[in-house]
């Protein structure tokens, strides 16, 4: 079963050794005076790496940072932990001129989010003072204006003295306990994936691949009525645990991202995959060193160069 393969392939190369977080680029920094006074703001982007002699033009990449797992939202308001974009984050749109009244619930379900966690960490204090001063939340908003402003998937993270809020101690340990939590009125079935009887993810994480949109699409997805005809509603149809759910969209992840780096932050890989056509890419790999992976990751190699 491919969804097996993956799952072992993520729990062979320990990319779900710390299942609440993922490796994401995060462009933005907002850094703060502990006492929440909007100090600057700046662009973790720089030129990607390109082989010697390449004639590519160069793109821009965001800095690769272990946040807390986005939770995936096809619709409604649903707000990331610690990191998410402009419209969770500042209450800003791309475009001022959209005025979308769900951007002002959308920052509310992020400040909410940041209060139901411990009051313990002076980061957390700074970054929860700056979203309640408007004065300060407008500069920082102008200086964004004056950096050729900024795209709706970029994500925003805030900086105190030094330290990242996503890398605080007592925030990482809410969340992992967070995450911990049983599921409720979930009714336990076999999981597919592993055999065990747990309760499925109702929703499956998203993964970004070339042809599908922008914002990601679910690999497993029941989304009409038609598939309902047996008596079991969405992802019922396939019911796979949250774990394996998780370890299988990761290893999917790894295998497509060109840049990638395991959640403890300590190693990055390079993808194992090469795009066929406009919407149909080819992944490759192996739980040995099979001359078959190795040839296939040589042409891949070659083909990018």
């Amino acid at each position: 079963m491919i969804l097996e393969a993956l799952r072992d392939l993520a729990l062979r190369e320990g990319l779900v050794d710390d299942p609440a977080f993922e490796s994401k680029p995060v462009r933005w920094v907002i850094e703060l005076y502990p006492d929440g006074r909007f100090l600057q703001l700046f662009d973790t982007s720089t030129p990607e790496h390109l082989p010697q002699g390449s004639k590519k033009k160069p793109r821009m990449e965001a800095k690769l940072m272990v946040i807390p797992r986005r939770q995936g939202r096809s619709s409604g308001i649903k707000a990331d932990f610690l990191v998410d974009n402009a419209k969770y984050v500042l209450g800003l749109d791309v475009d001022p001129a959209d005025n979308d009244p769900k951007t002002a619930e959308r920052h509310a379900a992020y400040v909410s989010l940041l209060k139901a966690a411990p009051q313990t960490s002076p980061e957390l204090l700074a970054v929860i003072a700056f979203l309640s001063n408007e004065a300060q939340r407008a500069a920082c908003a102008a200086d964004l204006a004056r950096k050729s402003g900024f795209a709706s998937n970029d994500l925003f993270t805030f900086e105190i003295e030094g330290v990242f809020l996503n890398d605080v101690d007592d925030l990482r340990a809410h969340w992992i306990a967070s995450q911990q939590e049983p599921a409720d009125g979930g009714t336990r079935s076999q999981c597919l994936v592993c055999g065990e009887e747990r309760i499925p993810a109702r929703l499956h994480n998203t993964i970004q691949i070339r042809g599908a949109s922008t914002s990601g699409v679910p690999l497993v997805s029941f989304n009409t009525n038609a598939f309902e005809k047996y008596g079991w509603p969405g992802n019922a149809n396939a019911p796979i645990c949250t774990a394996c759910m998780t370890a299988y969209v990761e290893a999917l992840r790894r295998l497509t991202r060109a840049r990638y780096e395991k959640p403890g932050g300590d190693a990055k890989v390079s993808s194992q995959s090469a795009v066929l056509n406009n919407d149909t890419t080819a992944i490759y790999w192996s739980d040995n060193d099979d001359p078959l992976a190795l040839g296939l990751k040589i042409c891949v190699m070659i083909q990018k160069a």
